[in-house]
C-alpha cells in the first residue's frame, strides 16, 4: 500500500546519540512540520535539516528508482506556511 500522505515532525531533531539521545545538547530545534504526498521527497528534503545530501542516502537513491518518489525535492512545487 502506497501512502498518500507523509508528515514529517522536524520540530526538535536529534543531531548525534540517536534514536535514544538522552540529552537535550544532542537535540537542535528547528520548529518544521512538513507535509508530503511523495514520501521521498519528504526525507530528502530531512537529510537537509541534519546536514547531510539526500544523494548519499542510499534506500533514496532506491525509492526514486523504484518510482516511489522524488529526490530532487527542490524541483517539486512546495510552499512555506
Amino acid at each position: 500500500m502506497r501512502p498518500t500522505l507523509t508528515v514529517l515532525d522536524a520540530t526538535r531533531v536529534l543531531m548525534r546519540n540517536g534514536p535514544q539521545g538522552g540529552n537535550v545538547d544532542d537535540a537542535r530545534d528547528v520548529h518544521q512540520v512538513i507535509a508530503t504526498i511523495d514520501q521521498v521527497a519528504a526525507d530528502a528534503y530531512g537529510c537537509t535539516l541534519i546536514g547531510e545530501t539526500p544523494e548519499r542516502i542510499d534506500y533514496l537513491s532506491l525509492g526514486q528508482q523504484r518510482s516511489l518518489g522524488q529526490i530532487d525535492w527542490r524541483s517539486l512545487r512546495h510552499a512555506e506556511v
